[in-house]
């Protein structure tokens, strides 16, 4: 009875997913630079986060095109730079790994993502992020564990 009720629990959420990954597979997030934080320690000389330091940060979801070089998506008071195009809202949280805020390349932070859709749906990610840009993160095999 059990596994009767978890596979077609699964099976209703796949095709849950299927049907609202079609309505959308892309969009922006603008990060709230007002609400980007990271503890005291530990940190480099220079003050960048070092490996092990947690870090929490928000933004706004807005579809796909919205922002650019000259529309950031959040103003200076950190409110939604177009508030009417708004989709949900964004979290992310995690740590820094390896040279963390120094990084020049590959992984610099391990983190967990959680964007909150108006219309109710949710998608939460938890995946190492590269520092380098235009870059899939998926191609990144240099994680370079912290050598202490």
């Amino acid at each position: 009875m059990l596994k009767t009720i978890l596979l077609a629990t699964s099976l209703s959420a796949l095709a849950a997913c299927d049907a609202y990954a079609d309505a959308l597979q892309r969009f922006d997030v603008a990060e709230d630079h007002a609400r980007f934080t990271f503890a005291d320690h530990p940190v480099h000389a220079n003050g960048m986060p070092a490996h092990g330091n947690p870090f929490l940060t928000l933004g706004y979801i807005y579809p796909a095109g919205t922002l650019s070089v000259d529309a950031e998506g959040v103003l200076r008071d950190g409110s939604p730079a177009f508030p009417e195009k708004v989709l949900g809202i964004w979290t992310c949280d995690g740590w820094f790994v390896g040279e963390g805020g120094n990084a020049t390349t590959g992984v610099w932070l391990i983190s967990h993502q959680v964007l909150r859709f108006k219309d109710g749906g949710i998608v939460i990610s938890q995946d190492p992020e590269i520092v380098d840009e235009n870059r899939p993160a998926h191609l990144s095999d240099d994680y370079d564990p912290y050598s202490g």
